[in-house]
């Protein structure tokens, strides 16, 4: 095929236009061969001229490719021609821009876009495009929060044993999950849709995915691209925190071979032996749940909403397969998590430049003290309309938060100390990419009455809910500190 493109290449080249001869020397060094034959066609039958030379080449083409674009013979050929040129003109473009002098990246990916484009995530639109969800590779951060780091080891193996995957096996993987009879029903469909023979390796990834983001608990580990998310929904007082430096999202590993998905959107085995993957679903057209779903939609082919039960955008949600290793975790303890709260707020609501931990730390315990027992305070004033369950739970929450404020109050500054050095990994995060994160994922959570409102049913504790709606909110009382403390 190659060399099929390089002898219509050789033709289009003969076209004695200046124009046309700078394009093409621009596209050498960033497209394939393909994708040159292409583009010059395009550009050669939008021009109106030069029949001669495009019927030669379309005699040259026995793949005919060139002629699934735009028959020339068509009445509104020219027309075809002009609006495809300058949309794939329009993408190029742009990933030049966005990629740079990574000339293989944008080799790939637009070859992909223009003669692949299986994942769906671009629509083509008149002479443009829009992405409804970018499936890029990103290096990032991720962030984790669990109590048991063996369990979580374990958790792609159960899914692992029911392949291949069907309906008995959907049943094994769906057995202890807590959700509505319609929800597992809609979720049975799409993975379903994952395992009929015309579907692929990454329907079915996805398909398990979105399982996990909508709340079903197919045993996917969740992981966030922010660690004030992972804190705030995930960590419950003394936890695990796994962070994972500088990985890769939207990959898969194959029998120890990495690949992008845009590598794979051909792979039809549906065996997940030897398989782990990264997905992000959070990149999405401007962050609205209606454009995730309108991908799911394209993907599946549905015609009702994929992804209905959980929040991905905000929560920065990723599904990550790939076991934890003993240097991606921090172990803390209730009162350790209780200071990486109060040291994560503090530093993601100052203006730059970002303040040290030493600066933080100079009156870090009297800054939580103040604030929970302020906390406390409004508690007990506070006069909700509480019965039964409600109100145990209300006394129970004002118990635990008397015991929290006991132990801080008698922490050694030695034992301070040793708490600071332990939180050295914040140096490690871009922390105006975090701000970013938590500013738009608390922006709804401010209000106090909309946060017990929607959170209250909740398994988690409600001293734990308290206390870290109480250390990371960004409105409270002003802490006033002397000696350069944080304000």
């Amino acid at each position: 095929m190659t060399i099929i493109f390089k002898e219509i290449l050789d033709i289009m080249k003969d076209i004695p236009d200046i124009e046309l001869k700078q394009k093409q020397l621009e596209w050498e060094n960033i497209l394939d061969e393909k994708c040159i034959v292409l583009m010059s066609y395009l550009w050669a039958l939008k021009k109106g001229s030069y029949e001669e030379v495009l019927i030669e080449c379309l005699n040259k083409d026995t793949t005919n490719v060139l002629s699934s674009f735009v028959d020339i013979n068509r009445t509104d050929s020219q027309i075809r021609a002009f609006a495809y040129y300058y949309r794939f003109n329009s993408l190029i473009s742009d990933l030049v821009i966005e990629y740079g002098e990574e000339s293989k990246v944008i080799n790939k990916l637009v070859s992909y876009y223009i003669f692949d484009n299986k994942m769906k995530e671009l629509k083509w639109c008149g002479t443009s495009y829009y992405y409804n969800v970018k499936l890029r590779s990103e290096q990032v951060n991720l962030f984790r929060a669990t109590s048991n780091i063996r369990e979580d080891n374990k958790k792609f193996e159960r899914i692992r044993k029911c392949i291949p995957l069907n309906i008995q096996t959907l049943m094994e993987i769906f057995e202890d999950v807590s959700i509505s009879q319609d929800e597992r029903t809609k979720l049975f469909k799409i993975l379903n849709k994952g395992m009929v023979a015309e579907s692929t390796l990454f329907h079915t990834i996805v398909a398990l995915a979105v399982g996990q983001v909508n709340g079903s608990g197919t045993s996917l580990p969740s992981y966030s691209k922010s660690l004030g998310v992972a804190l705030y929904k995930y960590a419950h007082g003394k936890c695990s925190l796994v962070m994972k430096r500088d990985v890769h999202t939207n990959i898969v590993e194959i029998d120890g071979k990495q690949s992008t998905f845009y590598g794979m959107t051909n792979i039809k085995t549906r065996d997940l032996n030897g398989v782990n993957f990264n997905i992000d679903f959070s990149n999405v057209r401007d962050e609205n749940m209606m454009y995730l779903n309108k991908w799911l939609l394209d993907l599946f082919e549905e015609e009702k909403n994929i992804c209905s039960h959980g929040t991905p955008i905000l929560d920065r949600h990723v599904v990550n397969t790939f076991p934890i290793s003993s240097d991606e975790i921090v172990e803390l303890s209730e009162i350790e998590f209780i200071f990486l709260l109060r040291v994560y707020r503090n530093i993601v609501n100052t203006s730059e430049p970002v303040l040290t931990l030493d600066q933080i730390f100079i009156n870090i315990k009297k800054d939580i003290v103040t604030q929970i027992s302020g906390m406390h305070k409004a508690m007990k004033e506070a006069e909700m309309s509480q019965e039964g369950d409600s109100t145990k739970e209300w006394n129970d929450a004002l118990e635990g938060l008397d015991k929290v404020l006991d132990q801080i109050n008698q922490l050694s500054t030695e034992e301070i100390n040793d708490i600071k050095n332990k939180m050295t990994f914040l140096d490690l995060i871009n922390w105006e990419e975090e701000k970013n994160y938590f500013d738009k994922f608390m922006e709804p959570k401010e209000d106090a009455k909309f946060f017990y409102k929607t959170e209250k049913r909740s398994k988690e504790q409600l001293t734990w809910m308290i206390i870290k709606y109480t250390l990371l909110r960004v409105q409270e009382d002003t802490l006033n500190i002397e000696d350069g403390g944080v304000k």
